[in-house]
């Protein structure tokens, strides 16, 4: 199990695995976040595969700033686990 962590050059895998599990209308969504830059992406790998995507960006709250996690995405035959909280922690 191996998580990297970019930038636009995961944006057509984001669009494919989001679009798969959440509709073409996320797929798009999330695609343009990560290919303009306004947000990076998370992607775990399992014997080799992508498993699962995570979309994020920075906000600034005040004096401080917060990680959003915009999307989140399982592999439907790899739900239930652990894997969502292995993205989200990383």
């Amino acid at each position: 199990m191996r998580v990297e962590v970019g930038g636009a050059e995961y944006a057509h895998t984001v669009r494919s695995l989001v679009a798969s599990a959440l509709g073409r209308l996320h797929g798009y969504y999330a695609y343009h976040a990560v290919a303009s830059g306004a947000a990076r992406v998370a992607v775990l790998r399992v014997g080799g595969r992508v498993a699962g995507v995570e979309v994020f960006y920075r906000a600034a709250l005040g004096a401080t700033s917060v990680c959003v996690h915009y999307y989140l995405v399982v592999r439907r035959g790899l739900r239930g686990r652990g894997l969502g909280k292995v993205l989200v922690a990383s």
